[in-house]
């Protein structure tokens, strides 16, 4: 899956937690950046698992990069399998 497919998913997902919708970035900070508290993340993260099929066990994803990468990198070698 293309980068750019993912972050237009993840950017659907994480939009309607928003206190004022804005544009987000990769290079954003979940809880600087876009104000992200604990539990809006926790419940993005679960989100994002339902939404991708995966199981994100990373506890050190804090920017949105970090977090395509890992997708990215999940969808890799599930399709090396």
């Amino acid at each position: 899956m293309e980068q750019q497919i993912i972050l237009n998913k993840v950017c659907d997902i994480i939009l309607p937690y928003l206190n004022e919708p804005n544009e987000i970035k990769m290079e954003m900070h979940f809880l600087k950046d876009l104000m992200i508290n604990s539990v809006d993340y926790t419940c993005i993260i679960a989100d994002i698992e339902d939404a991708f099929n995966i199981v994100i066990d990373e506890t050190n994803i804090y920017c949105i990069k970090d977090l395509v990468q890992f997708i990215m990198q999940y969808n890799k070698n599930v399709d090396s399998e």
